[in-house]
């Protein structure tokens, strides 16, 4: 059998084309090992970095609420102590028989 073509008979592709150089891919191809592995460190760095600042906010949220839960009981005992000293009528009195001198209202 003859062949119609006027072209003569080709090499394969794999057979012209020089061998391409590690991590280069073209369209279609899959990642490489190596690849992978780096892509999964930037991965871990980034998670990792972002879990750090996570608990560091932690930290700060859980030392804010405890200073707003002291300034709240502050606040309170100070009311209270007010209220003391307004509803307290009559002279001032101390007694000075023991160590300490005790003042009353």
């Amino acid at each position: 059998m003859k062949r119609t073509d006027s072209k003569p008979h080709q090499k394969p592709s794999w057979v012209t084309q020089a061998p391409r150089r590690l991590g280069s891919r073209s369209m279609g191809q899959g990642f490489a090992l190596v690849e992978c592995l780096v892509y999964i460190a930037v991965v871990m760095t980034i998670v990792g970095i972002g879990l750090s600042l996570y608990l560091k906010l932690l930290s700060f949220h859980r030392d804010l609420e405890r200073n707003a839960t002291d300034i709240t009981r502050s606040i309170k005992a100070g009311e209270v102590w007010r209220a003391d000293i307004r509803s307290a009528v009559g002279p001032v009195s101390y007694t000075h028989l023991t160590l300490p001198t005790i003042y009353s209202v």
